[in-house]
């Protein structure tokens, strides 16, 4: 489908790693597909079941890739999701796009240093 839900950037520094996670209730499906600017990345797509403190997960898929799509009907609650880790020198900007019935833990994972938000004033409060 053309049509996504969700459009989400992640970046991973250089030679560091990072996951983005869905919480999915059971039985339900989602699509996804991402892609980098060009560089391959390790990737290991996986479930956690909610409430779980054993550490287990569920690995669906690994793969030294730049892109990846597919979908998934999940088989327990819980995190579904990918870690990636970027082996490069440089940060690698990943371009992940997702469909179907889960719910965003993280909107915005990444948190623009370049530009800091204006700070707010307390008009807001003063006109109360």
């Amino acid at each position: 489908s053309n049509q996504w839900q969700d459009s989400i950037k992640v970046v991973i520094p250089a030679r560091a790693d990072k996951e983005y996670k869905l919480l999915l209730l059971k039985g339900t499906t989602f699509e996804y597909t991402w892609q980098t600017g060009g560089e391959d990345l390790f990737f290991d797509f996986h479930g956690e079941p909610v409430g779980d403190t054993t550490g287990y997960f569920e690995s669906f898929r690994k793969n030294t890739v730049k892109q990846s799509s597919g979908s998934l009907t999940s088989s327990f609650e819980g995190t579904h999701g990918w870690y990636w880790k970027n082996s490069t020198r440089s940060p690698v900007t990943i371009y992940l796009k997702v469909n179907g019935d889960y719910e965003l833990i993280d909107k915005n994972p990444v948190k623009d240093r370049e530009s800091p938000k204006p700070k707010t004033t307390h008009q807001s409060i003063d006109s109360l």
